[in-house]
């Protein structure tokens, strides 16, 4: 299952080794990256109120995609800016 951004729970992650923290850690955020697609065929759906809502929030938004090797490199950059802002 997919789910759109909770806002109010937004968390920093990582993909490097886990941390242990205690406590509450409070981070500003003011920058956000969402997937948008993936390979030449998967949109993520929740992307443009995603995008919208970070930037109602006043955050810097980036948009990412998820390369495939079942297509070429430029039909995917072709996708991937045809659905992105």
């Amino acid at each position: 299952r997919r789910y759109r951004i909770n806002w109010d729970q937004l968390r920093i992650t990582s993909l490097g080794p886990g941390r242990r923290v205690s406590g509450t850690v409070n981070y500003p955020v003011s920058f956000v990256y969402i997937k948008s697609t993936e390979g030449t065929t998967i949109f993520n759906r929740y992307y443009p109120a995603d995008r919208r809502e970070a930037m109602r929030r006043g955050m810097a938004v980036g948009s990412y995609h998820f390369f495939s090797t079942r297509s070429s490199g430029v039909a995917q950059a072709t996708y991937f800016l045809r659905r992105s802002v």
